[in-house]
């Protein structure tokens, strides 16, 4: 698990912990961490990343409906081996029923308003019912949600902390949208929403990999893979390693400065903002 990661998951830690309270209030991002959330940031363990994301590409694939729920039954019990509430959101999808893993941590203060951190537990390729390990699209993401719970699991939050990983994010984002569409009609008061996606991913080492060619099957896609190599390494070497973009919609600018401004911070990381309605 490199730097970038480990620092991206400090990051949005110290996020989580902050929105979890009144940032507009006597949380400034401007102010110094409090005890508790510096001892949750040293908390945060670089090998539990790597060995959860270890675990989930072991499955191969991570698209067909028995690979989901094997992972959503997976990652339901690594929450509830930190003590933190979890459970199934099930939805119907072509016929058959497909699992969301939602755990929570109940606010002590204005436990109705939630907080969501919230990742995708499938993955995709060319031949996505054989190889998809899915490494940081999205098993980085999952990886992270489980050790921000792992480390707050005893940190009292104002508001519920809820931490969610979907299923068939690659077929539209089916299992957010079932969750969304539940969550609307039983008046869930959600606040603030961070989208965990493509975590870990650095510059590469190397101009060409062969390994990443000769994965695709069609020559089209193949020719992707090299101009998004191509691209990917010069783009890194213009602009340095360890980067995290942060992304939201023109009405969420403020959450997007705020959360930037706390990755910068607390990690050291080079952030670039991106407002867009374009994005989410």
């Amino acid at each position: 698990m490199n730097r970038g990661a480990r620092c991206v998951s400090v990051g949005l830690l110290v996020c989580i912990i902050l929105f979890s309270f009144d940032i507009c209030d006597t949380l400034q991002p401007e102010n110094e961490p409090d005890v508790q959330t510096k001892r949750a940031i040293e908390e945060v363990d670089g090998s539990n990343l790597g060995n959860a994301i270890t675990h989930l590409q072991s499955y191969g694939n991570r698209s067909t409906w028995e690979k989901q729920w094997e992972a959503a039954i997976w990652l339901s019990r690594e929450f509830e081996k930190t003590g933190i509430e979890a459970g199934i959101h099930k939805y119907e999808f072509n016929g058959k029923i497909w699992p969301n893993v939602i755990a929570k941590i109940e606010g002590k203060e204005r436990p109705e308003e939630i907080i969501m951190a919230i990742a995708h537990m499938d993955s995709t390729s060319d031949h996505p019912q054989n190889t998809a390990p899915g490494a940081d699209d999205n098993a980085s993401g999952a990886a992270v949600i489980l050790e921000m719970a792992r480390v707050v699991r005893d940190i009292p939050m104002a508001r519920t902390v809820m931490f969610s990983i979907f299923s068939n994010e690659e077929r539209g984002r089916l299992g957010s949208q079932a969750f969304a569409r539940q969550a609307g009609e039983s008046g869930m008061r959600i606040k603030t929403v961070i989208n965990l996606d493509i975590l870990g991913y650095n510059r590469p080492e190397r101009f060409f990999y062969w390994a990443a060619v000769d994965g695709h099957a069609a020559l089209n896609n193949k020719i992707k893979a090299i101009i998004k190599m191509a691209r990917n390494y010069f783009v890194g070497v213009m602009s340095g390693k360890d980067i995290v973009q942060v992304a939201g919609r023109e009405s969420d600018r403020e959450t997007v400065s705020i959360a930037s401004r706390l990755i910068s911070r607390s990690t050291g990381l080079k952030v670039k903002e991106i407002v867009s309605d374009d994005c989410g």
